[in-house]
């Protein structure tokens, strides 16, 4: 018997049976949607969000100083870990001095995200026998960071790095400024001081306690009666100094020179807080024995 072929027609309709059901899978509807699908991966006819770019200074107001220059372009605060306290960032304000031998101003960010204003002394060029080495750090706290006079600056020209700032509103923040100073780049981790002044002198035992960072204390015109901090910070030398007319401190500060034996205590004859800086010496005194006690450690 002899084979037949299949007519043309049957091949016809099975491929049209294919196209149907294939159609049949075919989600109908294909045409553009707002966004881009799964079904239909092209850009869709909707455009896309506008983003609203702003300066520094239309985010943080023109009197903030904040530059936006911390991070990216720092390579201590780039290095730094998630969350870590970044070194203080320069602010540019309007009419600060730019020369060598003054101040940066700088800002320090607090844990809230609010900036907290300073002016850090770094060692003046020259004066490092090797610029390679670290410095001790000198955190220099009071109600008013301008009463210092020429303590930071001499700070500065024995080679060490001080960063001045009004007194923060609770340990925590001062706990951060001291990270803060902790964190820039030429100054050693290890040898940091602290110098306070009168009222401001409780929350600043409080963060050098909370953090454990300070490796030499200096206090002006100590004025509460409470030794429970100063016994906590024992162990770390401490040099103590009030002026015998001030019938407020002087007696407070001898009560802390009865602590430890690594208090020492000097009394000059006027001034308070950063007040007793005018008396004649005293500002050497308090860079000399700084000098001598980080130089050890």
């Amino acid at each position: 018997m002899q084979r037949q072929t299949p007519s043309i027609c049957t091949v016809c309709s099975i491929i049209a049976v294919m196209l149907l059901v294939l159609v049949g899978c075919t989600p109908a509807g294909n045409a553009p949607t707002p966004y881009a699908t799964r079904t239909l991966s092209a850009p869709g006819i909707v455009a896309s969000p506008t983003i609203d770019l702003q300066t520094s200074e239309e985010l943080y107001g023109s009197e903030s100083g904040y530059t936006g220059n911390v991070g990216q372009s720092d390579l201590t605060a780039a290095s730094l870990p998630s969350r870590g306290v970044l070194p203080p960032a320069a602010a540019t304000l309007e009419g600060a001095d730019d020369s060598v031998d003054a101040a940066s101003s700088v800002n320090i960010t607090l844990v809230d995200g609010s900036l907290w204003h300073g002016d850090l002394y770094s060692p003046l060029p020259g004066l490092q026998p090797d610029p390679t080495v670290r410095v001790p750090g000198v955190l220099l706290v009071a109600s008013d960071r301008v009463g210092w006079g020429l303590l930071p600056a001499q700070l500065q020209i024995n080679g060490l790095a001080a960063l001045v700032v009004d007194a923060p509103a609770n340990a925590i923040d001062l706990v951060t400024v001291l990270e803060s100073l902790s964190e820039v780049g030429n100054v050693d981790p290890g040898r940091l001081a602290l110098i306070s002044a009168d009222t401001s002198i409780p929350v600043s035992l409080a963060g050098c306690d909370l953090s454990g960072l300070c490796d030499a204390i200096v206090l002006l015109s100590p004025m509460d009666a409470d030794t429970t901090l100063v016994e906590s910070l024992s162990a770390q030398p401490m040099w103590i100094a009030a002026a015998n007319s001030d019938g407020q401190s002087y007696p407070v500060a001898l009560s802390y020179m009865t602590i430890g034996s690594n208090v020492t205590f000097t009394e000059y004859n006027t001034g308070q807080g950063t007040g007793l800086l005018t008396n004649e010496g005293v500002i050497e005194d308090i860079v000399t024995w700084l000098n001598d006690i980080l130089a050890g450690q």
